[in-house]
């Protein structure tokens, strides 16, 4: 079980798979792997940001009964979808090849 993004998996592989390839396409490969490296790093710190402006936002406030819209403040909601669609699954199928399988219930 792994839990790389479907594209780092394909990208893996790939790299994996170039081992008896010419140096110009492992370095291709290798490329397109940290360019994507790299754009999960940046939008995983642009969450980060979010959530540290979320929680400095809200640090002094306390849960109570306030109407609508009544505070000059910014929420991020996140959820993981995983967890929040019910569908039953083989732990170990890879990427997307799930949802191209016929639900079975």
């Amino acid at each position: 079980m792994s839990d790389l993004c479907w594209e780092c998996q394909r990208n893996n592989a790939a790299v994996y798979k170039s081992n008896n390839f010419p140096e110009l396409v492992e370095q291709a490969k290798l490329k397109k792997q940290f360019a994507h490296l790299e754009l999960v790093e940046s939008k995983r710190n642009l969450y980060r940001q979010m959530v540290k402006n979320c929680k400095d936002a809200t640090s002094g406030l306390k849960l109570s009964s306030n109407h609508s819209c009544s505070r000059d403040i910014t929420m991020h909601y996140s959820f993981d979808f995983a967890q929040q669609v019910h569908f039953p699954a083989d732990p170990l199928q890879p990427g997307p090849i799930y949802f191209l399988t016929p639900r079975k219930c």
